[in-house]
């Protein structure tokens, strides 16, 4: 320790004292493991090559050329026009959240589809701000048809319907066709969870009318998780703009935000958070990745792979026929074997060969063993 002879004060205060000496923890190496759960997924060499790259400054002009490229990309993936489509600075979750804190204002009817467990989390995440909220069930490895939904929205006339396109805790896909136009006739705003579905299978937000989407890159996007695909129509900007309140949440406050990422002709950014440097990098890395394979090869490719793991997959489980009717094929939901255990299951699996899966949520633990 450096000599402190003759100086005072609290800063010149070097002596530890609750932790007197740091412990004592080696250099980093986790195990490798071929990730076959529904997330987070291996990540593209490419994508960790990007992360290792030199940081710059989240207000350099190249950055913020970066940071232009993300969203073209993501306009690409999900087949928008949005121009309000960014990265947000957190995981899916965090761009989940900013869907509720942004365009639910207290007293909004929302109308929720529940049929697994991130529907019932965008219950808690709506009623914390302030929702009137209708639940529409249905079983879990279920969907809605289109009749069930058109009810329930006819019914209800809800501000915003919450639908999850990718349900990661069954594996089932929900139709989206007609719904934006659906809810449009209705006055809803249509807001769809992409996180796992993002570029594995078709997502085409304009053709849909959906109004505002949230995504992960830890699935299929094959990126680590720390940063989230977010886009709102100019319906949904329109809602969020004339709120006469503040967003409840300032760290995805999209107004504060959009004043950084997205700008105005020939006006300033201004500094709201500092962007994770390295996340972006590895963003626009998968994200380039993905379109340079295309998406209808992209799509192709995870529906021929899921269809060969199918059958093949029935030599050490018992079905997997009940999920594939759903037509979400890149998240198979396994049901083990009569007398085989899930845990110990997916237990064997890590030991024996190095995959890694994910046992079922509780409610589905009587009906699914594994999510692979």
């Amino acid at each position: 320790m450096g000599s402190t002879k003759g100086l005072t004060g609290p800063i010149m205060d070097f002596e530890c004292v609750a932790q007197r000496e740091a412990p004592p923890i080696g250099q980093l190496n986790p195990p490798h493991r071929l990730l076959c759960g529904p997330g987070p997924g291996n990540a593209d060499p490419r994508v960790h090559a990007a992360m290792a790259l030199p940081e710059i400054g989240h207000l350099d002009p190249a950055f913020i050329s970066m940071m232009e490229d993300v969203k073209a990309l993501l306009r690409y993936a999900w087949q928008t026009n949005n121009s309000f489509t960014i990265p947000v600075s957190g995981t899916g979750s965090a761009a989940m959240e900013a869907c509720m804190a942004n365009l639910v204002e207290p007293g909004d009817k929302v109308l929720i589809g529940c049929n697994g467990y991130f529907g019932k989390r965008l219950v808690d995440m709506a009623d914390r701000y302030g929702a009137e909220i209708i639940t529409m069930e249905a079983a879990w490895g279920t969907v809605f048809s289109f009749e069930q939904i058109k009810a329930a929205v006819e019914e209800h006339k809800p501000a915003i319907l919450a639908l999850v396109h990718a349900e990661t805790s069954t594996g089932a896909c929900q139709p989206l066709v007609g719904v934006g136009d659906l809810c449009h006739d209705n006055g809803t705003l249509l807001i769809a969870d992409c996180v796992t579905s993002i570029s594995g299978v078709p997502c085409h937000l304009d053709k849909w009318g959906v109004d505002a989407a949230y995504a992960g890159t830890q699935k299929c996007l094959s990126c680590p998780p720390g940063i989230s695909p977010l886009s709102f129509s100019e319906r949904a900007m329109a809602k969020l703009m004339n709120r006469t309140d503040k967003v409840k949440n300032w760290y995805l406050d999209m107004k504060m935000v959009a004043s950084y990422l997205v700008g105005g002709k020939g006006a300033t950014r201004s500094y709201h958070h500092t962007a994770p440097i390295s996340m972006v990098y590895a963003i626009r890395e998968a994200l380039t990745i993905v379109a340079k394979e295309g998406l209808e090869s992209r799509w192709a490719r995870h529906r021929k792979n899921a269809e060969a793991s199918g059958p093949a997959s029935k030599t050490w489980a018992s079905s997997v026929s009940w999920i594939l009717s759903t037509g979400y094929r890149h998240l198979q939901p396994l049901r083990c074997r009569r007398g085989l255990i899930r845990v110990r299951f997916a237990s064997m699996c890590s030991t024996n060969i190095k995959w890694k899966l994910e046992t079922a949520s509780a409610t589905l633990k009587g009906r699914s063993g594994v999510l692979a």
